[in-house]
């Protein structure tokens, strides 16, 4: 069966150089998903964002990936897009409203959740200015 990790991949190739390199660096052959995602796909997303203009197109799909993963029937893979980039992204108020316009309605709602539960209500109003 084929991990969370190589169907993100597939989908999103552009990330895959970026990936073996944080890998490689960060992690050994062991690593679950979880530090997978937080460790090394975590920076690479981040990465992408830093350079928003240049990489909106594939923030897009990586953004739908993201929506397919919060609506997925399995909740380990809610939990690792939870725990491992959802949480971070209102760390930075500047990179989050940078991709709340790329959200779908669950991550969007998902990530509301996360901010209110961190208790970062004041992130909140980032959202406001969607939908």
């Amino acid at each position: 069966m084929r991990t969370i990790t190589e169907i993100f991949l597939d989908e999103i190739p552009e990330i895959r150089e970026k990936y073996y390199k944080y890998y490689k660096a960060e992690l050994h052959d062991n690593a679950g998903q979880y530090v997978i995602w937080g460790v090394v796909l975590q920076p690479c997303i981040m990465e992408l964002i830093s350079d928003f203009d240049n990489n909106r197109d594939t923030l897009k799909r990586v953004f739908n990936f993201f929506e397919k993963m919060v609506t997925s029937n399995k909740e380990e893979i809610k939990e690792i897009l939870m725990y491992s980039v959802l949480e971070t992204l209102g760390d930075n108020p500047d990179v989050l409203t940078r991709v709340i316009p790329l959200m779908g309605k669950n991550t969007r709602q998902l990530t509301q959740e996360i901010e209110i539960f961190l208790g970062r209500n004041c992130n909140l109003r980032y959202f406001s200015n969607i939908d």
